[in-house]
C-alpha cells in the first residue's frame, strides 16, 4: 500500500468538485503541452480523470484505451465522488515562474451514493506538471484505503492508438509515483517510468 501522504503537494484552492459523474474546469497558471498540443486549462473528472481534450462525465471500469477520451490522464479512473464531506478536487502552484509547478489534487471515495463513501475507501492522488517541461507531468500517490476496489485504470492517452497504461483493475496504486514522458506526435505506445521522487519544490500556501 503506497503512503505518501508527506509527498503529496496539498490542494490549498477549492475547484467547485462537490459532485458526482462530473467535470470541473481547471485553469493551468502556465501552458502545458500533452502529445503536442498545448493547453490552458483542463477539466478534472470527479472519477479521476484530467481531460485536456473531450472529457466523458460517466466512470469507467475497464482498461485503457477508453474510446470517451482524448489527451486525457487518467491518474486513478474508477467509479468514485468528491462530493462527500471533506471531499473535492484541489490546486496549488508553487515555485516562481519559470520554474512552477502546478498540483492538481483528488480527495475522492468510491461511490456509495452521490454524497455517501463507500467504507474505507479514501482515493488521495495528484497530477503535477512542470512549467517549461513539455509532453511530460507527474502522479504522485498519498494514502488510499484498505477498501479501495479492486478496479481503477492509471495512464495516458491520447486516442485510442496512442496511450501508456501502467496499472488495470489492480486497485490500490503499486507504486508512490510515476512520471510519464510522452511523444510529441502519434506513434507507438510509451512505458512510463516508475519513481518514488515526489515533487521537489514545497508548494506556497
Amino acid at each position: 500500500l503506497p503512503n505518501a501522504a508527506a509527498n503529496i503537494g496539498a490542494g490549498t484552492t477549492e475547484t467547485g468538485s462537490h459532485c458526482e459523474d462530473c467535470h470541473t474546469i481547471i485553469p493551468l497558471p502556465f501552458p502545458v503541452n500533452l502529445y503536442g498540443n498545448t493547453y490552458n486549462s483542463a477539466q478534472a473528472g470527479s472519477n479521476g480523470d484530467l481531460a485536456l481534450g473531450t472529457p466523458y462525465d460517466f466512470h469507467y471500469t475497464g482498461c485503457l484505451p477508453d474510446a470517451n477520451f482524448t489527451y486525457t490522464i487518467f491518474p486513478f479512473a474508477v467509479d468514485q465522488i468528491t462530493g462527500a464531506a471533506g471531499k473535492g478536487i484541489f490546486t496549488v502552484t508553487s515555485g516562481t515562474a519559470p520554474n512552477r509547478n502546478c498540483y492538481i489534487e483528488w480527495r475522492a471515495c468510491q461511490y456509495n451514493g452521490a454524497t455517501t463513501c463507500l467504507a474505507n475507501t479514501a482515493d488521495n492522488c495528484e497530477v503535477v506538471f512542470q512549467e517549461g517541461i513539455f509532453n511530460s507531468f507527474q502522479i504522485v500517490y498519498g494514502v488510499f484505503g484498505s477498501g479501495s476496489d479492486a478496479a481503477g485504470a492509471i495512464g495516458v492517452e491520447q486516442n485510442t492508438t496512442v496511450y501508456t497504461q501502467s496499472q488495470c483493475n489492480a486497485g490500490r496504486p503499486a507504486t508512490s509515483s510515476q512520471t510519464y514522458t510522452l511523444p510529441s506526435c502519434a506513434r507507438a505506445t510509451s512505458t512510463p517510468t516508475d519513481t518514488a521522487v515526489a515533487p521537489t519544490d514545497t508548494p506556497t500556501y
